[in-house]
């Protein structure tokens, strides 16, 4: 096959740079072509039938390349599998999940993986779409580091938070610490939070301190006034879980970030106590949280419930 390449219907794509410079396009029904020199047309075939599914992306880890995609599932995430082959050309080898199975890819769908390279070693990168169907403006990325040993690959644990020395390229997982705010630590006092009407407190035996407060109220809001330089929000989980909207904001009321819109169905698990929203790192100062109900939920939610577990300050 040579010149243009005719496409039909839905499809997903990466393209691929091998080390000799050569440049590919892979798709996801499990074909891989060959650019010509100059990347504006195919040059070849160069395999088919090498693993089909939607979100692929391909790439290579010391001596092997890893080919990987999600089900064709459309916005449903699902458990994602990978195939490994020595050369392009050569035999793909399937080897079935790289995530525990059931967790459905820590709820994601694979879309690329990154490669840093360092001084000390090469970190690999899975890159996911958490879509959230039924609100797809509230979707998100998942951003996990692999275990790669030879052929094999895997995400056994998720890891809601980690450091990438990117001059190393090595990474390590974080324990956060800071200030602990509970959410029935009411007031209008800093590191108090400040619930509007619509939000009721109850009692979630997974959650800290075995309480949280719950709204499903549109427009309904709680605050959080506190000193430092980052919050993280933590909330709960039930099957009714909808979609709430985060702000930061400094002590004069402007906003620092965009309302960021959480799907609890989506990003949080079957428990409580699990961070949903971490702001970006801002200098030492007085800031403001604001959590909105916004009426919006996942398609598989039951409702649009949105909880509140804790802050932890920094």
């Amino acid at each position: 096959m040579q010149g243009t390449l005719s496409l039909t219907g839905a499809d997903d794509f990466q393209v691929f740079q091998d080390t000799d410079g050569s440049q590919y396009l892979v798709r996801s029904e499990g074909k891989l072509y060959k650019f010509s020199a100059d990347g504006l047309s195919i040059a070849s075939t160069v395999k088919t039938g090498i693993q089909s599914g939607e979100g692929v992306s391909l790439y290579q880890a010391g001596s092997t390349y890893f080919w990987q995609s999600s089900q064709g599932s459309y916005w449903h995430c699902n458990d994602n599998s990978y195939s490994t082959a020595t050369s392009l050309t050569g035999t793909w080898t399937s080897h079935g999940n790289f995530c525990p199975s059931g967790s459905k890819t820590w709820e994601s769908q694979d879309t690329a993986v990154v490669t840093v390279a360092g001084t000390s070693g090469t970190t690999y990168i899975y890159v996911g779409d958490r879509w959230v169907n039924g609100h797809l403006p509230a979707s998100t990325l998942v951003m996990q580091p692999f275990t790669v040993s030879g052929s094999t690959e895997s995400i056994s644990t998720y890891n809601p938070m980690w450091n990438l020395d990117v001059a190393a390229g090595t990474w390590s997982p974080v324990t956060p610490s800071g200030t602990i705010v509970n959410d029935n630590t009411t007031g209008t006092a800093p590191n108090q939070f400040t619930y509007s009407s619509g939000w009721t407190a109850g009692s979630c035996s997974t959650c800290y301190n075995g309480d949280s407060h719950s709204s499903s109220t549109t427009g309904a809001t709680a605050s959080i006034a506190f000193t430092g330089t980052r919050i993280l929000l933590y909330s709960a989980y039930d099957t009714s879980s909808g979609i709430m909207g985060v702000t930061l904001s400094d002590s004069s009321g402007t906003a620092v970030t965009p309302e960021v819109q959480v799907s609890l169905r989506s990003d949080a698990p079957a428990t409580g106590n699990y961070l949903v929203y971490a702001s970006p790192i801002v200098p030492g100062g007085s800031y403001v949280l604001k959590v909105r109900v916004t009426g919006l939920k996942d398609l598989y939610s039951s409702g649009t419930t949105c909880n509140i577990d804790r802050v932890l300050i920094q």
